[in-house]
C-alpha cells in the first residue's frame, strides 16, 4: 500500500514537472517572438515584409 502511494506521488510530481517545463518553453518562445518583433535588429521591418506578402 505504501509503495502504491509512493508511486502515485512520483507520478504527480512527474506531471507537475513536465507541465512546468512546457510552460517555461512556451514563455521563452513568446519572449523570443516578442523580442524579434520589437527589439531585434530589423525585427519590425522583417515582420512588416511578412505581413505585406
Amino acid at each position: 500500500m505504501a509503495f502504491e502511494v509512493f508511486q502515485h506521488s512520483l507520478l504527480v510530481l512527474f506531471l507537475v514537472l513536465t507541465l512546468c517545463l512546457a510552460l517555461l518553453l512556451m514563455l521563452s518562445l513568446v519572449f523570443l517572438v516578442l523580442g524579434t518583433r520589437v527589439g531585434g535588429p530589423g525585427g519590425s521591418r522583417s515582420w512588416k515584409v511578412i505581413n505585406v506578402q
